[in-house]
């Protein structure tokens, strides 16, 4: 797991939301991250907006 997936995840579980909830959006993350093959840290804000579209669209 990458550093900025454990440092995702530690945000989240400081500011105090649910087990759940941070399981599902880790998920999220990983999933923007299978779809475009390339480091979080390296997609774009139009390659997310896109994805987003991608998803609304499904």
């Amino acid at each position: 797991m990458s550093n900025l997936i454990k440092r995702f995840k530690a945000d989240f579980q400081l500011a105090g939301y649910a087990d759940r909830t941070i399981q599902s959006c880790t998920s999220a993350v990983l999933r923007l991250q299978r779809f475009y093959n390339i480091p979080l840290d390296s997609i774009t804000e139009e390659q997310l907006r896109q994805y987003w579209l991608c998803c609304k669209n499904e």
